[in-house]
């Protein structure tokens, strides 16, 4: 495990730096990760660089027993290549050249800049290639972050190449994006553009979004070639931002090319809602944090790191402790918390760090030493991962999908629709695993697939046969409706899965404002927003249904069986409690079972396996105590107490309970 610092040494002033490192060490900080901003510092002229003041720093650290993680330095173009060429800057949508100032203001298919990006790489790489205190490179900083689309002639001709490729001729290109509509047909390759939002082509924005999340991705892994044929010895990673709710860039295939998934996480004060300009404070919510760490996990479907986490809050001193521990117990093997001391100038002037400006140890310090000495006795193995027979579908080709149409009636923010669902699941104190449509399915009991828009024959084949297997899966609303061009298909809908499901849908009602109710076995009532189809049922069952002024008795969820398993759908989004309590009856149904039980929805319990033996962090992230109960045995490994029944959770009490044996 690894307890790290985001560090400038370049910044410090003479003297610090041993005093720094001497702190570090006494928190228990064996890793530092730096110099993704340095650039300028390691390449100060064209045909100069200078990377003794970092030698220097690393054998100092080298002296204390701390590894040292290298930023390749990409994000920052120096002002030198800058003046020099201009033309690396990209070009935004109104023409202007973003120039000088800020961070990722240069454009990643420049040429030029690819050529000064790949030789500051390997001069690192060769530089620090039989280093053994160097352990792993960061590629850039938080690709995409900020304003990531370029519409110089560089990218222009690089996108108008790729449609010749994919598309052959110019009148299949028309035909397929739809773009006769409106007239907005091109005569000639040379005549395509760059398509921008207020232009309304959705069919062409989607093409531009994952061409240009292609570009970074192409970027970053040629980095990684870079790096990897001068030193094949040291991981290397790329930290993505948002909090992990980056929707921007296909990161499963990003990190299919990379050692380890990474992510930059503040689920504090960086929330989902503000990822997609939701305006408003939001509380925190640990699930939300939960959810992050699952989609993180998913890209790999291994361990990860965190190259930045959040620093300790003094107001709230046992959450950073709290977040730590659901950090691991989702499979987080590096922590770096940013930052090390706060900056009294640039960008980032004031924000959270370990220390303040004057260096002196305080709350945030102690905090942080003492999750460290906690989480280093954990006694959690260090190859344990989570295990779930439950999953939620993300589709990269939704997020491009959606991200094209958030200017027309048909707006939904994706990854909020998929968290309720997720919320459902681990709501019922079972694990909930976020997987990608290439995966494979046999692995789970249940599957679900929020607002799955993008379907086709071989999506279709892969789902059918799930289903006839055993498996049980549910489709939502706003699913199977569009090819991969963003076009709707001319079918009755769920477009390929009617017979799956057993359903036709005649129409669908977005942008709901006003809540409907939802009528289950004329017993229980629930509500539902956001949108709703208007289901007609052919060989599903009916087991919830809309009951609102106009649309009496209109099938709100059905459920048909298909083989050997069942197809749900639900053509709206209820409300918590309802989802929940289906969950929990699919749950019982496939026999899922539930070692751990506890009322509370905001006590977090996440179950990991390691070699047959299973292992629950049970968090509380409450100020009050809680009841949890047991239907088997267990040992709560720090006391080695047995429980057999229940036991009483403290206020901020974190447990890590071993599922007895014999």
């Amino acid at each position: 495990m690894i307890f790290s610092t985001a560090f400038y040494p370049e910044l410090a002033k003479p003297g610090q730096i041993d005093k720094d490192i001497e702190l570090m060490h006494n928190a228990g900080i064996n890793g530092v990760r730096m110099a993704e901003f340095a650039w300028s510092k390691m390449q100060p002229a064209e045909n100069e660089y200078d990377f003794l003041w970092l030698d220097e720093f690393i054998e100092k650290l080298e002296c204390s027993g701390i590894k040292t993680i290298i930023g390749i330095p990409t994000a920052v173009a120096p002002k030198w290549m800058i003046d020099k060429y201009p033309d690396i800057c990209q070009i935004m949508a109104d023409g202007r050249n973003r120039g000088y100032g800020g961070r990722r203001n240069v454009c990643i298919n420049n040429k030029r800049f690819r050529e000064y990006a790949l030789n500051i790489a390997k001069r690192i790489a060769e530089r620090y290639k039989d280093n053994k205190n160097v352990i792993a490179y960061q590629i850039d900083n938080e690709l995409m972050a900020e304003q990531p689309y370029c519409y110089c002639s560089t990218c222009r001709q690089k996108f108008i190449e790729s449609l010749k490729n994919k598309y052959v001729s110019i009148d299949r290109l028309n035909e397929e994006w739809g773009l006769y509509f409106w007239s907005l047909d091109f005569p000639g390759w040379e005549s395509i553009e760059i398509p921008k939002k207020e232009g309304r082509q959705p069919s062409a924005l989607k093409g531009f979004y994952e061409f240009t999340s292609d570009c970074y991705i192409e970027f970053a892994l040629d980095i990684c070639k870079a790096i990897k044929d001068i030193d094949k010895s040291k991981i290397v990673t790329h930290n993505i931002c948002s909090s992990g709710y980056l929707f921007r860039m296909n990161l499963k295939k990003l990190f299919s090319g990379l050692d380890i998934t990474s992510m930059d996480s503040y689920p504090v004060s960086y929330r989902m809602a503000r990822e997609y300009g939701i305006e408003g404070k939001t509380e925190f919510e640990p699930e939300e944090a939960s959810f992050a760490l699952a989609l993180t996990r998913a890209y790999k479907n291994n361990h990860f790191w965190l190259t930045e986490k959040e620093t300790p809050h003094i107001d709230n001193p046992k959450q950073f402790e709290l977040l730590s521990f659901l950090e691991m117990a989702h499979g987080c093997r590096m922590f770096n918390v940013f930052e090390w001391r706060k900056l009294p100038f640039g960008a980032e002037r004031g924000h959270p760090s370990i220390l303040s400006y004057n260096s002196v140890p305080g709350k945030s310090y102690n905090i942080l030493r003492d999750t460290i000495s906690r989480l280093k006795n954990c006694p959690l193995p260090e190859n344990a991962l989570p295990a779930a027979k439950t999953a939620i579908i993300r589709d990269f080709q939704t997020d491009f999908a959606l991200e094209a149409y958030n200017n027309s009636r048909e707006t939904l923010n994706y990854l909020p629709f998929l968290y309720e669902f997720y919320k459902a699941v681990i709501h019922n104190h079972v694990n909930c695993d976020i997987i990608s449509p290439e995966d494979d399915f046999s692995n789970y009991s249940l599957i679900i697939a929020p607002a799955w828009m993008v379907i086709d024959e071989e999506r279709k084949i892969k789902m059918e046969q799930y289903v006839n297997e055993g498996g049980i899966f549910i489709s939502t609303v706003f699913s199977s409706i569009i090819n991969r061009e963003n076009v709707c298909y001319t079918l009755v809908r769920p477009c390929f899965t009617d017979k799956l499901f057993g359903i036709e849908i005649e129409d669908t009602v977005r942008n709901v404002i006003e809540k409907k109710e939802l009528a289950v076995s004329d017993k229980s009532i629930f509500s539902a927003d956001t949108a709703f189809d208007f289901v007609n049922v052919k060989t599903a069952e009916s087991i919830a249904w809309l009951k609102h002024k106009n649309i009496e008795n209109t099938p709100a969820v059905t459920v048909n069986r298909y083989g050997k398993g069942k197809a749900y759908y639900i053509a709206c989004l209820p409300e918590q409690s309802y989802l929940k309590s289906l969950i929990s009856d699919i749950l019982k149904e496939k026999k899922i079972e539930i070692p751990v039980y506890c009322e509370s929805e905001n006590v977090e319990i996440i179950k990991n396996i390691c070699d047959g033996t299973e292992w629950y962090f049970i968090i509380n992230f409450l100020d009050s105590e809680e009841t949890l109960h047991f239907n088997c045995k267990m040992t709560d490994t720090k006391t080695e107490e047995e429980l057999n029944s229940w036991r009483i959770i403290k206020p901020y009490e974190v447990l890590l309970l071993k599922k007895f044996k014999g």
